[in-house]
């Protein structure tokens, strides 16, 4: 007896996950397949040396990487609506959600949260401001850098709210805080980068 109820639950957790997996978007392994052999296809025939492709491959696993950290998994399931008001899910005023973290890291112990949230907004963009320019020469200026990751932070965040919008719900938080941490993360890897890259 005890078989059958053990075999019983096995199935109908199996079929659980399934339907869980049907109610969420998430990133799959195949997209980053097909992305690097998209690249293949496409730089075949360019004359570009075995460090440049290095460093594309490096960016576009870099940019796969970020998708899936900034836009997956994306709930696509009435059972997971936020009952509660979405405009909680949006901050425009700087600074305003990060003095909300330190407060809560100081009263309740938020450490941990506090440096994942702040910390990880800081660093996201840090990578895209070392291997853009050492790829791309003409964009070597602390101007060019700094416009692109505001211009690419605040692209997340506007499909994230768009994303939010066309499901019903927002999934995401929405915040002027990470579009200035991102792009201060740009400037202080540029910053390294310039200083400690060879001099020619």
């Amino acid at each position: 007896m005890s078989r059958k109820i053990a075999s019983s639950s096995r199935i109908d957790g199996s079929v659980f996950e399934k339907e869980m997996k049907l109610q969420v978007l998430d990133f799959q392994l195949w997209y980053v397949a097909a992305v690097l052999l998209a690249y293949l296809v496409f730089s075949r025939k360019r004359d570009w040396g075995w460090r440049k492709r290095l460093l594309h491959v490096a960016l576009l696993l870099y940019l796969c990487a970020l998708i899936k950290v900034t836009f997956f998994p994306i709930p696509i399931a009435e059972e997971f609506a936020v009952q509660d008001d979405p405009s909680r899910f949006y901050s425009f005023v700087p600074f305003y959600s990060t003095m909300l973290l330190v407060h809560g890291a100081m009263q309740i112990h938020w450490a941990g949260t506090l440096i994942r949230l702040v910390g990880g907004n800081f660093v996201l963009l840090m990578p895209l401001a070392v291997l853009v320019p050492m790829i791309w020469k003409g964009s070597q200026s602390l101007l060019r850098i700094t416009v692109t990751g505001l211009v690419i932070s605040c692209s997340i965040e506007a499909l994230q709210f768009l994303i939010g919008a066309a499901i019903g719900w927002p999934y995401r938080f929405v915040d002027v805080d990470d579009v200035m941490l991102n792009t201060a993360g740009c400037m202080v890897a540029y910053g390294g980068f310039v200083l400690l890259r060879p001099r020619t």
